[in-house]
Parts: structure tokens; sequence; C-alpha cells
């Protein structure tokens, strides 16, 4: 047959875009190898790109085009709304940042669908694609003094800056622990007593309003950050002084200042126990009393940190997560099929599973809460059964025989 006896067809395409106040990052098409619904002269064929009204922590601009609100956390939208239609949760999907880790210097931006490139939902340096911003990018490690990432291999030297801070820190508690080892074992002053329990309260309110990690450290860290930032030459582009250990995530550093306390107490107790080992018998009662007057300093000392470390792991937030199905999954044809799901993670570091599925993390965990409310609570009946003179535990038989049955 000629090609005048063929069957000839034309066709026009035309797209509407989603109204005013909507969104979609699905970008429709017309395809005649697709269904087409036949009219009387003509046949039309419906693409749907999903639009859905806008997030209240957007601002749209266009129907493809969006800026995000620092502080929260989302997977890439082109993908989101590839894997999902467009039919998703918005409270599932937009998620809360862990304070300091979404505080872009640009807010993410897309623009007609494209996206920004000088723009990011995360902090300086951190990976946009880890679950809350919660690890670094690649080639990067976190600071020691803010919540950004720096451009430091993790196969790289440490700087000079990171190892002077740490010749100093461990010069610190060498002599805490040498303080520990000579201090007098006389009875408290009233004065000293009263500046450790201002201490104590400031230490625990600190944590509870919020502030991360150890009252000391953080305070310490926060000066020299001032120091190092008043004494850079503002007339120079130079950024301020960082401390960085190569290949440290930023809840390792997290991690870090409760670890410290800690370290100090185990070196002070296998230090003591060596001096017990080796002391004469009756000066072993005097190292004794040392060591418990010892342990409760470093406990009262790390109390904010351990408490605030043990408050943190415990909130969990749902994270959607991209996932690829097997070639056995129903529907796959053989092939992966990705879909999001929604799973618990740990809010201070979203790259792990929330606690609750992990039963060796859920027995440390409720250790730790014994002992955020038991230190204090001990505390507290310890200096009402002995408000005064040593504060030992042998006169605890002869108060409590004076204890009658009525």
């Amino acid at each position: 047959a000629s090609s005048c006896d063929a069957l000839a067809y034309s066709a026009e395409a035309y797209c509407t875009p989603c109204s005013s106040g909507t969104i979609s990052f699905l970008r429709g098409s017309a395809d005649a190898n697709r269904v087409m619904v036949p009219r009387q002269d003509h046949a039309t064929q419906h693409d749907d790109v999903h639009c859905r009204a806008c997030p209240s922590t957007f601002l749209c601009a266009g129907p493809a085009s969006i800026q995000a609100q620092a502080g929260y956390w989302f997977p890439s939208l082109p993908l989101l709304w590839q894997y999902t239609n467009g039919a998703f949760d918005e409270k599932e999907v937009i998620v809360k940042c862990l304070s300091g880790a979404c505080q872009p210097d640009s807010p993410l931006k897309y623009t007609d669908g494209s996206l920004d490139l000088s723009t990011s939902l995360c902090t300086s340096g951190r990976d946009m694609s880890s679950p809350l911003c919660s690890v670094c990018m690649k080639e990067y490690s976190a600071d020691l003094l803010s919540d950004k990432c720096i451009h430091q291999s993790p196969s790289s030297a440490w700087p000079v800056t990171s190892v002077l801070f740490f010749v100093f820190a461990v010069l610190l508690v060498l002599a805490y622990l040498v303080f520990l080892h000579l201090k007098p074992l006389t009875p408290q002053s009233p004065w000293l007593r009263i500046v450790l329990n201002f201490y104590s309260v400031i230490g625990i309110l600190y944590t509870s309003a919020g502030g991360g990690g150890s009252l000391v450290l953080d305070g310490a860290l926060q000066i020299l950050s001032i120091f190092t930032s008043s004494s850079t030459n503002t007339s120079s582009s130079r950024s301020p002084i960082t401390i960085v250990v190569p290949g440290a995530q930023p809840v390792d550093v997290y991690l870090a200042k409760g670890v410290l306390s800690a370290s100090v107490g185990l070196v002070f107790v296998l230090t003591m126990t060596l001096r017990w080992l080796f002391a004469a018998a009756h000066h072993r009662s005097a190292l004794n009393k040392r060591l418990g007057f010892g342990v409760f300093s470093v406990l009262l000392i790390s109390y904010s940190s351990v408490s605030d470390i043990i408050f943190s792991f415990l909130s969990c937030t749902s994270v959607p997560i991209l996932h690829t199905l097997n070639s056995t999954e129903p529907y796959s044809n053989g092939s992966g099929v990705q879909q999001y799901e929604s799973e618990s993670r740990l809010l201070i570091h979203a790259e792990w599973g929330c606690w609750t599925g992990h039963p060796f993390s859920a027995f440390l965990l409720v250790l730790g809460v014994v002992f955020v409310f038991g230190f204090p609570f001990g505390l507290l009946i310890w200096q009402g059964v002995f408000p005064s003179g040593d504060r030992g535990g042998d006169p605890l038989g002869p108060r409590l025989s004076t204890f009658q049955c009525m």
C-alpha cells in the first residue's frame, strides 16, 4: 500500500502546571505507546504529576521552585516524588534535625525542579545524603569547636592546633589526678561545700535547659572559640582556629565529652588500686577513704555530661529511608525496586537504629537512667543521714538501730 493509504495521525500536547500553592517534582509527558482515551474527533492521554500543597516548612515560588527552612531534613524531592508519586505524609518525610546539624549557610533551594548546588540542608561540611545530616562529607572531619565539618582527610596528619589542644587536655587531666591523690582528707569547709553544691545544681540546670555535654568542657571550648575568633585579624579572610581529629564524626565529638570523664575516673581507680597493692597494711584504710572521695569528686564533675548523653540517646525519630527490594519481592519483575520506608532512628545520629531495637543498648540506657536519677537521690540521703563530720559509712548501723517500730 502507498503512504497515502496508511492511517495518519496528528497530535498536540498541552501541559497544565500545578495550581498556585501546590508543587510537584514530576515532569509530565505524552507517549503514543501509552493508553489514550478516544473521543469523537480526538484522543486524550492524562499524565498525572501528583501536585500537592506546599509544605509549611517550604517557601514555594513556583510549581517546582522551593526554598527549605533551616533546621529540617528531607530526602531528595525528585526521588521522593518518583518513588511515592507524591503520596507521602509530610510529618514523616520532613524531619526536624538535632540542634546545630541543619543550619546551612545557604538553605536548600530548587529552581524549576533543579537543585541549586550552592545550597544545602546541612551545616557546613555535613553530608546532605545522610539522614538528618548525621555524618561529615567525604574527606571532611568534625570540628570540636562547632557543629561544622572541616576539610580534613581521615588519612591526613593531625593539625598542630589539635595536637597542642590534646596535649594541654592530657596535662590538665594529669594535674587533676595528682590533686585527687594528694589532697587532704580532712572534712570539707562550709565554703567549699557551698561551692560544690552550687556547681551541682548549675550543672543539672544546664543539662535540663538543653546545654550539651559537660558544663566545664563546653564552657572551656566556648571561651577558646571566642578567644581564637577575636584574635583573628578582622581584615583577613582567614577563618578562626579549628580543632579537628582526622576521621572524626559529629557523634564521636559528642561522645568524647562523656568518655573523657569516664577515662579520668578509670585512670584514678587503676592508680589507686596500684597504690593500695603496694601500700603497707596500716595505710590501706586511708587509701580506701581516698578512693571513695576521689570517685565521688569525679562523679560530681562528670554528672552533667553523663546525664546529657543518656537523655540524648533516649530520643528517637522516624526517618524516611530509601530501600531497594530484591528480585524475589512481589512485583519486582526480576529487578530491584526502590521505595521509601519510615524507620526509627536515633535523633543524635540517624545512621544508627533506635535503641528500642537493640536489647544491649536498652540495657545500657536503663543503667544510665538509674545513675542519672539515683546519684543525686543517693547524695541527698547520704547528706541527710550524715549531715556533718566525716560522712563515712561506719555510723550507718548505729543510726539505723535507733529507729523503732510503732
